[in-house]
């Protein structure tokens, strides 16, 4: 399933890249603006895997018990 969404994204900036308007791509997806922004976005970055799914988890968790007292409680 998520081959098909990268596989899409792709094909969305391609498409742009060859002078397709914005409008008429997102549309023909049935997707909205802010989304096919989004990976606009990601694209013109550089990153060269700009179409992959980002992790959800967070970077930081925040309550998360020091080390120092888990080891002290172990």
């Amino acid at each position: 399933m998520r081959e098909i969404y990268e596989e899409e994204r792709i094909e969305a900036i391609k498409r742009h890249v060859e002078g397709e308007r914005s409008v008429e791509i997102y549309r023909s997806l049935g997707k909205s603006k802010p989304m096919f922004m989004k990976w606009l976005k990601r694209y013109r970055a550089g990153n060269k895997e700009w179409y992959k799914d980002l992790p959800k988890r967070p970077h930081i968790i925040r309550k998360k018990i020091d080390g120092r007292i888990e080891t002290a409680v172990v």
